[in-house]
């Protein structure tokens, strides 16, 4: 009795399949996930944030027109809980209308309107608020002081990112956010 080659074949094909997806599931230690950030508050407990790559390539797909890419975006919200205590510790807040309408302003002032303030997403009008809120810490004169608490609280959190998001740089942190209002 001979045996068929195509069983094996087959058999093959679909191992090869399995190896593939568990290689690209184990890209990350939590699939589908951009970034797992694990940090101290403001009030001294600890928290988790997760940031699904969903959430990250959605936003980056609409403040795409204005430069921000996934790396950006991810890099933004990860730092939020930072840029929300620090804001809040100043007494500086930024409503995502204010937000709408400092990105309608900047478009207004380069002549380049490449993005409708009004149909963005909430989780893309945050990534603009934090772009103010961020400009708005690195003016005030304690400026160096929250730079110093920004590292501390960097230094003390922990985050895994997905190896497409590993990018460390973070040019804009108190200084003008990430690139999305400067003309």
């Amino acid at each position: 009795m001979t045996r068929s080659p195509q069983p094996s074949r087959l058999t093959r094909a679909v191992v090869g399949a399995l190896i593939a997806g568990a290689a690209l599931a184990g890209c990350s230690a939590h699939p589908g996930q951009a970034a797992v950030i694990t940090y101290t508050d403001s009030q001294g407990e600890r928290q988790q944030l997760r940031l699904s790559e969903d959430r990250v390539q959605g936003i980056a797909s609409e403040l795409g027109p204005l430069g921000a890419g996934p790396d950006q975006v991810v890099q933004a919200l990860a730092d939020a809980p930072f840029i929300e205590d620090a804001a809040r510790a100043h007494g500086l807040s930024v409503s995502a209308q204010q937000a709408r309408e400092a990105l309608d302003a900047a478009q207004a002032q380069t002549g380049a309107a490449t993005v409708d303030s009004a149909s963005l997403s909430d989780g893309a009008v945050d990534v603009v608020r934090l772009s103010l809120l961020s400009n708005e810490l690195s003016q005030l004169p304690e400026a160096p002081d929250i730079q110093a608490q920004y590292q501390a609280w960097h230094g003390s959190s922990h985050v895994a990112y997905a190896p497409r998001y590993q990018s460390q740089s973070r040019p804009w942190i108190l200084g003008g956010g990430p690139g999305l209002l400067q003309g």
